[in-house]
């Protein structure tokens, strides 16, 4: 999906560093961020 590069300049040479992130990972960051909120509602609620 979504891909972007950094690059690191030292005296050894140039370092490329990839961030990609990919459907999948969205998925999972979406659901544990969902439970985590029900979890917190959840105990607002019960007070």
């Amino acid at each position: 999906m979504e891909q972007a590069e950094t690059i690191h300049s030292s005296t050894y040479g140039d370092i490329h560093i990839l961030y990609e992130i990919t459907l999948g990972d969205v998925i999972v960051i979406s659901l544990i961020s969902c439970i985590l909120i029900f979890m917190f509602l959840d105990r607002i609620i019960r007070r």
